[in-house]
């Protein structure tokens, strides 16, 4: 995400590991499946109900989609990250605020059935300030891999954990107690997890290991795919640098100042190890899915208007897609981050709290440009995050006083359909 990229350099001291695989703690109790119909609209913070609602007055539901809302009784639950699976809505929360300084102190990740049901705290931090949501989560069948901070500042020690979502088991895959510690990048892919990290040298002189790890998280098995001195040479990116599917790995390389400087993009074939570079100029913030590997051609952080490049590795087609434009004259700029593939179809990108979401089929290269609210920004302050699943679209909503107050209201909205395109044409019309 370019609000962490930023802050982000070769480091050159020594790192270490210490990892383990062991569960930690007990399983965390299921969630009782509620029926709508018997749930009371005046609910508590722990069993609030989803409601039908439209999100334009002019902009008629199919009957083949569900409309949901749950409004957040406690605000500091409310939404910086989102996720689904078939059954749940996942959510990461600034769960503490300063007041004074307007700052997060702690974050826990919640799940929701999507039918209706009762709020569950999956995890939460194991440091006593410490923070699951200061970098992305991420979940693929059964499994959710999250980084537990320390401190809400980047930079600090950290654990890598798997967590189970059935049957709650806690595993430790890698952790670093250095005070300024690197946060690792980390994909998911049913019961394998891919991380990058710094890690110490055997090397005499030199300052650290870049390191690429794939790792299965029930047996313990790992490989390392590559390690480089950074001195001189390249370091995989971390947090927002790498994904991954069950035959690939997608990873963003960045070139030492010293050997021209740079950020491209490379395919790893996890059967075979090899690698190629993919990106012909300057490549960050990689996505795979399917067929697809996306990522933003930038060459400086704040290139914030570079394009998307898209390319087919089944068919070698290969799009570069402009900066999408707001539909409205009064909020022209959207800020958009690191992209994501749904479905091998559709590529949306982080908006960073954005009212809209502009969704690309790669199919028929159509945009659609989705909005959470008909609200201004301006005039409320509000803030988005997004989720998109092949039969889901979900967002949150929080408005600020004043539009630069206290936090007055958070809100989950999600639809669900037959497929995305039903549900983006349900939502553009």
């Amino acid at each position: 995400m370019l609000k962490h990229l930023r802050l982000l350099c070769f480091l050159f001291t020594s790192l270490w590991i210490i990892g383990c695989n062991q569960t930690l703690s007990s399983p965390t109790p299921t969630p009782t499946k509620t029926p709508l119909s018997d749930v009371s609209p005046a609910t508590a913070h722990a069993r609030a109900t989803p409601t039908p609602e439209h999100l334009l007055e002019s902009t008629p539901t199919p009957s083949t989609v569900a409309a949901y809302e749950l409004r957040l009784e406690k605000l500091e639950m409310r939404a910086t990250w989102l996720d689904s699976d078939d059954t749940y809505l996942y959510w990461t929360s600034a769960s503490r605020f300063d007041w004074e300084s307007g700052e997060p102190l702690d974050g826990q990740i919640y799940r929701y059935p999507l039918i209706g049901g009762e709020i569950t705290a999956l995890v939460a931090t194991r440091y006593p300030e410490g923070s699951v949501a200061t970098l992305r989560p991420a979940i693929h069948g059964e499994w959710m891999v999250y980084a537990d901070q320390e401190s809400w500042y980047l930079y600090s020690p950290y654990i890598l954990y798997a967590y189970n979502l059935r049957s709650g088991a806690l595993i430790e895959l890698f952790s670093d107690p250095r005070p300024q510690a690197l946060p690792p990048a980390y994909a998911l892919a049913g019961e394998w997890v891919a991380w990058t990290t710094l890690i110490e040298s055997h090397k005499d002189g030199c300052s650290a290991d870049s390191v690429l790890v794939l790792q299965n998280i029930a047996s313990g098995e790992r490989r390392e795919l590559d390690r480089i001195c950074i001195d001189d040479n390249y370091m995989w990116k971390a947090i927002s640098g790498i994904g991954m599917t069950e035959q690939y790995i997608v990873v963003e390389q960045q070139i030492a100042d010293s050997q021209g400087g740079g950020h491209f993009i490379h395919l790893f074939d996890r059967q075979s190890g090899q690698r190629r570079r993919l990106s012909e100029g300057y490549g960050r913030m990689p996505a795979i899915n399917g067929d697809w590997v996306a990522w933003r051609d930038m060459r400086a952080l704040d290139d914030a208007d570079g394009v998307t490049i898209a390319l087919n590795l089944k068919t070698g087609e290969r799009k570069e897609i402009p900066y999408p434009t707001s539909p409205d004259e009064k909020y022209p700029y959207l800020r958009i981050d690191e992209p994501y593939i749904v479905g091998n179809r559709w590529l949306y990108w982080d908006v960073m709290g954005d009212i809209f979401l502009p969704v690309y089929d790669l199919t028929t290269d159509k945009m659609y440009m989705v909005r959470s609210t008909p609200l201004s920004p301006y005039h409320v302050g509000l803030g988005s995050a997004w989720h998109l699943s092949e039969r889901l679209i979900a967002w949150s909503l929080d408005r600020y006083e004043h539009g630069f107050g206290r936090l007055v209201e958070s809100t989950l909205h999600w639809r669900t359909g037959p497929d995305l395109l039903t549900l983006l044409e349900s939502l553009t019309r």
